[in-house]
């Protein structure tokens, strides 16, 4: 099953607060395509939901992948897993959020062809 809304929103604002790059990929794009984004954007992290399409597609692009280039790929996070320890979030598990200019990348969004999008704080 894909993930739904509210873990996907999760995920995407935890990617930013830990003060990495967010960069969604459509699963409309091919395994070359999502293979080369990968490499173009220098992504070394791959989140993908369990779905069998979503899973067949992301082992085809990473399995194209050359140049000494690897990308990690791991499951999303399911609603249970994010939120079954509600109780234990103000144990200091939290570290605080990196600090950002202006200017930094946040977000990299990409429509067809070589058009990026740049999202900064």
């Amino acid at each position: 099953m894909p993930i739904d809304s509210i873990t996907y929103t999760c995920l995407v604002i935890g990617i930013m607060r830990a003060g990495y790059i967010l960069f969604p990929i459509s699963p409309r794009n091919s395994p070359v395509a999502i293979a080369h984004l990968l490499v173009r954007t220098g992504s070394n992290h791959l989140f993908v939901s369990p779905d069998n399409a979503n899973q067949s597609l992301s082992t085809a692009a990473v399995g194209s992948i050359k140049d000494n280039f690897s990308v990690k790929v791991h499951d999303t996070p399911d609603f249970e897993t994010l939120f079954s320890s509600m109780d234990t979030l103000n144990e200091g598990h939290s570290r605080p959020a990196p600090k950002r200019r202006p200017d930094d990348i946040a977000a990299i969004y990409h429509s067809s062809g070589e058009s990026y999008w740049l999202l900064s704080w």
